[in-house]
C-alpha cells in the first residue's frame, strides 16, 4: 500500500470516526475533535481525495442565521471508508 499523507488535524477527524459509528456533518467532527469549524472541511477535503472518507446522507439541522433567526439548512456528512478505517497512521 502506498503513503498517504495525513495532517494533524487528518489523524484527529479519523481517530474521531473511529470511536464513534455512523456518519457525521463536518461541524460534529469539529466539535468533537476540538478543530476549528473554518479550517474542518480543508481537512476533510484532503481524506476525501485520499478516499479515507466519503459523502454520505444529507441531514437537516437547526442553525441560527445572520438575522438571528433559526432555519433549517441542509448538510453532507461523511463516513470512514474501508480504506479509512484500515489503514495504519503512523505519526511522524
Amino acid at each position: 500500500m502506498e503513503n498517504i499523507r495525513i495532517t494533524p488535524n487528518g489523524v484527529l477527524i479519523l481517530e474521531f470516526l473511529r470511536a464513534n459509528e455512523g456518519a457525521f456533518a463536518p461541524s460534529d467532527i469539529a466539535e468533537g475533535t476540538g478543530i476549528p469549524a473554518k479550517a474542518i472541511q480543508g481537512s476533510i477535503n484532503a481524506l476525501v481525495k485520499n478516499l479515507l472518507l466519503d459523502k454520505s446522507d444529507k441531514v437537516l439541522k437547526e442553525v441560527v442565521n445572520s438575522k438571528g433567526l433559526k432555519e433549517q439548512r441542509e448538510y453532507v456528512t461523511y463516513v470512514l471508508t474501508q480504506l479509512g478505517q484500515e489503514i495504519e497512521i503512523v505519526q511522524e
